[in-house]
């Protein structure tokens, strides 16, 4: 009897790394929009299992073609890394930061508990955001803020991901619309649980 051993722990390895590649912004190393996705399923997954709380926001720099146009991409992609910094300052360690393209991003948070502990993020991001931002070492200053968009959903019922990240951004841009620097938030499958509909700040 004859047998043929390969150690192929380098083979898996790099297969591995190339599946992280794939699911990384380049720029900020956080999630992108396929990672963010593949997170998102799972997260969906626990909530209807545990029945709790999820919540999705959408969120983007207000006015940031403006800020390209006036000092270039480069100033624009300094800002977004920082911008991408203080949203992850603003959530717990467990929650999920993801830029899904240009000036967007989202956040999953797990077992939210309740509907007054999402707004209080809310609020806490779009207060952090904006605070102006120094760039260049200093030299430059730029004021931006945040729209926000919220969707929640309580784990019982019919729904996917890409219901939650388009109720997301259906929020965000009535944010948007109610002259950003603001959130909205929404609850699907409203009649099923207390305290449901829309809100704001």
């Amino acid at each position: 009897m004859h047998a043929m051993l390969q150690d192929v722990t380098a083979k898996k390895r790099e297969e591995r790394r190339l599946i992280h590649l794939t699911r990384v912004d380049a720029l900020t190393g956080l999630m992108n929009r396929v990672g963010f996705q593949a997170r998102l399923d799972h997260a969906i997954a626990r909530a209807r299992d545990q029945k709790s709380l999820l919540a999705v926001f959408y969120l983007d720099v207000d006015r940031f073609k403006q800020v390209n146009d006036t000092y270039g991409h480069a100033v624009g992609d300094a800002l977004i890394k920082a911008f991408a910094r203080r949203i992850e300052g603003k959530v717990r360690a467990s929650d999920a930061v993801a830029r899904i393209g240009g000036d967007e991003f989202t956040i999953l948070v797990e077992a939210a508990g309740n509907a007054q502990f999402v707004r209080e993020i809310a609020h806490k991001l779009n207060a952090a955001l904006g605070r102006p931002f120094e760039l260049q070492n200093g030299t430059l200053t730029l004021a931006v803020a945040a729209s926000i968009g919220v969707s929640l959903w309580h784990g019982e019922g019919a729904v996917t991901a890409d219901l939650l990240i388009a109720r997301a951004d259906a929020m965000l841009y009535e944010a948007k619309q109610a002259g950003r620097d603001t959130f909205r938030m929404t609850l699907i499958d409203a009649a099923a649980w207390p305290g449901a509909g829309q809100s704001n700040a």
